[in-house]
């Protein structure tokens, strides 16, 4: 059964950062927006780490509201999800191992290949970003989850990690939600689903193998895979079109918003 975003709204300090988001993810899903666009606060949400102001997010039939034990249905690179813990990371795992069933001979194998060895007797306040990264994402894929959310798990991981983290991604059995603003990257997720994440509204879902034929056109576009409303401009995702940019040369989310401003889009 799939997780169900049903019409999610979600106040922070008095901003609505979540404005209605519909999503269903079935397979394995990419989630692509700009820093800013929502898409942390979503995943908190889907993992029960938020208030729901308004809708409901349910998860193999159920409400997140009424899901107490997330034993094997659940994981996440979120550090949020770990740094409410002041202890040591070697102690965190053992709690893990505990409450969650996780896989420690599966962890230690992750932190070996990962080379961070050297962080276990710390805290993850005291470690680096790029560490924080390494340990949070296998904490995620030893906690053997069947949903595995993961939030930007490239970002600050130098390009030899990154290779393994992507092999390991691929290769998983779970249903995966990964968020990411880098776009050049689409291309190595050719058969997952895609929604985009922009000023908290999400967009979707198209395949990833459809938007690396696609273009940036301005206008909204009949037949187009998503149109999108940028500040009450329309912004239109054509396949089989010779006008506009194409998707897969953007680096980034952020670059995607720097050329519709600052270059000329076809109307």
């Amino acid at each position: 059964m799939p997780i169900e975003v049903k019409n999610l709204h979600v106040w922070l300090k008095g901003d609505h950062v979540l404005k209605g988001v519909e999503m269903s993810i079935e397979r394995k899903t990419l989630l692509l927006g700009p820093n800013g666009s929502g898409k942390t606060t979503l995943i908190k949400a889907i993992l029960g780490m938020l208030n729901i102001d308004e809708g409901d997010i349910i998860i193999d039939g159920r409400s997140v509201r009424t899901i107490e034990k997330w034993i094997h249905v659940m994981s996440t690179n979120l550090v949020d999800a770990y740094s409410i813990l002041p202890e040591n990371i070697r102690t965190i795992v053992k709690l893990y191992e505990d409450l969650l069933d996780l896989d420690t001979s599966l962890f230690s194998e992750l932190v070996e290949m990962f080379g961070i060895k050297e962080v276990l007797p710390k805290t993850l306040y005291e470690i680096s970003t790029g560490q924080k990264k390494l340990v949070t994402l296998s904490l995620a894929i030893s906690a053997r989850g069947r949903y595995m959310v993961l939030d930007e798990p490239f970002e600050d991981v130098d390009p030899g990690r990154k290779k393994r983290i992507l092999d390991i991604i691929l290769g998983t059995e779970s249903t995966v939600l990964l968020s990411t603003h880098e776009l050049w990257m689409i291309k190595l997720f050719r058969d997952w689903d895609c929604y985009f994440m922009l000023s908290g509204r999400a967009y979707g879902p198209v395949r990833v193998s459809d938007l690396l034929e696609a273009r940036l056109v301005r206008g909204d576009r009949e037949g187009a895979l998503l149109t999108f409303d940028l500040g009450g401009e329309k912004i239109s995702i054509v396949k089989n079109v010779n006008e506009g940019i194409p998707l897969s040369e953007l680096s980034s989310m952020e670059k995607m918003f720097e050329i519709l401003y600052e270059a000329p889009v076809a109307q």
